[in-house]
């Protein structure tokens, strides 16, 4: 089985894509009036925020390496069950369906663990995992950062990470950067 560990601020959920919906939107009217005829979670709400172009970059790994599953490392993931996962990335439906897990939340001495170690935990219990692949905006993957593809959280996952994550996971076919 393929895996995918994955981060939302700064993959899905970038600075630039913050500044452009926080600057095309009123600010006053941000939780009185906007919000508040909002049937979902908040975090659905802002999930329709995430940056299209990290989406779509997402969305076309899924597309290169179809049996790919994604297990959420984000710190989203607390409150949740894979079903609201699912429901809160519904903009990404390619992303929602492959989602089959959480990464455990480990702490030692009231401190969450570097997500490394939470990885390998999740990693731990599933010997059927092949290959994998950790998509975060941070670097805290302990003795796993040879498998992050280390995103810019002021642009999240572009293009060229994808193409890397792919190639990390051993995907059949060679893929190569074409800029336009």
């Amino acid at each position: 089985m393929k895996v995918l560990f994955l981060d939302f601020d700064g993959v899905l959920n970038s600075h630039q894509s913050a500044t452009f919906w926080h600057s095309h939107r009123d600010q006053s009217k941000w939780e009185n009036e906007m919000y508040a005829d909002w049937k979902g979670s908040l975090k659905e709400y802002i999930a329709q925020e995430f940056c299209p172009i990290a989406l779509s970059n997402m969305e076309a790994l899924m597309g290169r390496i179809p049996d790919l599953k994604i297990v959420v490392s984000s710190t989203w993931r607390f409150g949740e069950t894979v079903q609201t996962l699912k429901k809160i990335l519904w903009p990404a439906k390619l992303v929602a369906d492959a989602i089959i897990d959480v990464t455990p939340a480990i702490y030692k001495e009231g401190n969450e663990v570097p997500r490394g170690l939470e990885i390998q935990a999740w990693l731990d219990k599933h010997p059927e995992v092949t290959s994998f692949v950790i998509v975060d905006d941070d670097d805290d993957m302990e003795h796993l950062k040879d498998r992050l593809v280390n995103t810019s959280a002021l642009h999240g996952f572009q293009y060229k990470d994808m193409l890397t994550a792919a190639r990390m996971l051993d995907a059949e076919q060679e893929y190569d950067v074409h800029l336009f």
